[in-house]
């Protein structure tokens, strides 16, 4: 399995059931803080290393969610 996968957005909403404004608020909430750095491309284009999401995910993360959905 390649570790270096670099997914978009739209992904990493999906693989945490939000939606697209929702992850985009919980980035800017406090309970991110522990969520997997962004790779920033340019100011508008970022990815996320999709390893380090699933390892985030298979955390204890969940009322993390729940609190900025």
């Amino acid at each position: 399995m390649n570790e270096n996968i670099l997914i978009d957005s739209d992904e990493v909403a999906g693989m945490l059931r939000l939606g697209k404004r929702s992850f985009y608020n919980f980035l800017k909430s406090e309970e991110a803080g522990a969520f997997p750095k962004a790779i920033k491309f340019g100011p508008r284009l970022s990815r996320w290393r999709k390893r380090e999401v699933e390892e985030w995910l298979s955390g204890d993360h969940k009322a993390d969610l729940r609190d900025a959905g």
